[in-house]
């Protein structure tokens, strides 16, 4: 048999004190940011098209105790964000279905969440249920503001449409393991 990649679900240290910096990289964001074509405010395709990461190393930062964990558990040693963004969904607005790529690890970290009015992301397994040949989802419980969800990049995903009229802000990042303990 073979072994699933694992899922990690990890609550962010000192979250206030992130999320301050946080919304400061944010507001440095706001000029490479532009709706996608379901309304998602974002800076990931003008940073894509420019070739450019303009915080990737900040995030490596102030998350290293969270990638170090990471990494203990996957027994990797080196974890490497090789592209950042931020991600703004107001009403109505969702995130259709789509994976980060072939290889890696992928984030995605709550930073303006209210879990009584958002929804997190929702995952899908790469296989279809036995009993029912069905999509098999998988939707995180106790999601809370700073929580961290990583999983591999090749894992499709999506949102459901946010109903609330507070906007959902995350930010979300991949990652390259280089060395394998």
């Amino acid at each position: 048999m073979f072994k699933e990649p694992s899922f990690i679900h990890l609550r962010s240290d000192h979250w206030k004190s992130k999320k301050k910096i946080l919304l400061k990289l944010r507001e440095s964001s706001i000029k490479y940011s532009s709706p996608d074509d379901n309304g998602i405010v974002t800076d990931y395709h003008r940073q894509l098209s420019e070739g450019i990461c303009v915080y990737s190393q900040d995030l490596a930062e102030i998350f290293a105790d969270e990638i170090d964990a990471l990494c203990n558990i996957l027994d990797v040693s080196v974890a490497k964000i090789t592209d950042s963004w931020f991600e703004s969904s107001s009403k109505n607005v969702y995130h259709g279905v789509h994976n980060h790529g072939g290889d890696g690890y992928s984030a995605v970290c709550f930073l303006e969440y209210d879990d009584q009015e958002h929804g997190p992301t929702n995952f899908l397994s790469n296989s279809l249920s036995a009993l029912d040949n069905e999509p098999m989802i998988y939707t995180p419980s106790d999601v809370m503001e700073g929580d961290i969800l990583f999983f591999p990049s090749n894992l499709l995903h999506y949102t459901e449409p946010n109903t609330s009229d507070t906007n959902r802000l995350v930010v979300s990042w991949n990652m390259k393991f280089y060395k394998v303990k």
